[in-house]
């Protein structure tokens, strides 16, 4: 398995998320989109990111599990008893209200010693420091002890640029991808999701990942699960390897679509013509014909 100072030599170690980002390579995300078709997959490329609250939360709770140290760090949260933030037309009024200068030195001030931080509302910090605590007592009770968090790895596969950030590798080489989810958890649930979702995609991009970067394969691919609302109660599934043979398919399907899709430029959505549709009575579902992009 991979040592400290294998995984310290690579040259992505110490890329930011920015990094990350700005590297130009196909990753399970995308993959996904392939699935769908070309045309989604370039809608996807193109569109501007949006952080809603759950991608926030999300992303909190993921540095407060994995890197403590750097949530502490990194995230400051907003005092409950902060004044309401002036608007712009608050701010720019030719005779502001005092209550309205006393919030603009509050916020000013504080912006300032936060400054380089993270700002979080107080629901969001506590939502996620609450999941945060519930994950790390799951992750020690299976002896789940990472030795790398929010790792990037990158590789040449075929004609293809791949890249991948993953949650953690752990000191026995397992790949280890963490979840938050709003339903209740149970195997038969979480199997669904993963269809839904094509997690077992992931899971296949990140085992392709680790043993292009390291030149073994890892253990396997496990997902740490907690519910969003309280108790946050936890709990952790592996990946069948049938199931990651599933999840590769599905991976191999979407180089085909991109590659094919770049030879001709052509990043159509999908198939025309008029499809017909039949009761499952007549027609199983087993037997319908997958959609094909070629």
């Amino acid at each position: 398995m991979p040592t400290r100072q294998q995984i310290e030599s690579l040259p992505t170690f110490t890329w930011t998320r920015a990094d990350y980002d700005a590297h130009q390579a196909l990753n399970q995300t995308l993959c996904k989109e392939l699935l769908r078709s070309p045309l989604h997959f370039q809608a996807a490329l193109n569109a501007p990111k949006k952080q809603t609250d759950a991608l926030l939360i999300g992303s909190l709770t993921h540095l407060a599990t994995l890197e403590p140290e750097r949530f502490k760090a990194e995230v400051v949260c907003q005092p409950e008893d902060a004044p309401k933030r002036p608007t712009e037309k608050q701010r720019t009024a030719k005779k502001p209200k005092a209550e309205t200068l006393e919030a603009i030195a509050w916020w000013e001030a504080f912006e300032e010693a936060s400054k380089g931080k993270t700002i979080a509302d107080p629901d969001h910090y506590q939502a996620a420091t609450q999941m945060a605590d519930a994950l790390r007592a799951e992750l020690e009770q299976y002896s789940i002890t990472p030795v790398a968090t929010e790792l990037a790895l990158t590789c040449t596969y075929g004609s293809l640029s791949l890249k991948g950030q993953l949650d953690a590798i752990t000191q026995d080489g397992w790949i280890v991808d963490v979840k938050t989810i709003g339903d209740y958890i149970s195997p038969r649930k979480i199997l669904s999701t993963v269809y839904q979702r094509a997690y077992h995609l992931q899971a296949a991009f990140y085992l392709l990942l680790f043993r292009e970067a390291f030149g073994e394969r890892a253990q396997g691919f496990r997902l740490v699960f907690v519910e969003k609302a309280r108790p946050n109660a936890c709990a952790t599934f592996e990946l069948s390897p049938e199931l990651v043979a599933e999840g590769q398919a599905l991976m191999l399907q979407a180089f085909d679509a991109y590659k094919a899709a770049k030879e001709f430029n052509a990043w159509t959505g999908y198939p025309k013509g008029i499809q017909m549709l039949k009761p499952w009575k007549s027609q199983a579902a087993d037997t319908l014909p997958d959609i094909t992009f070629a």
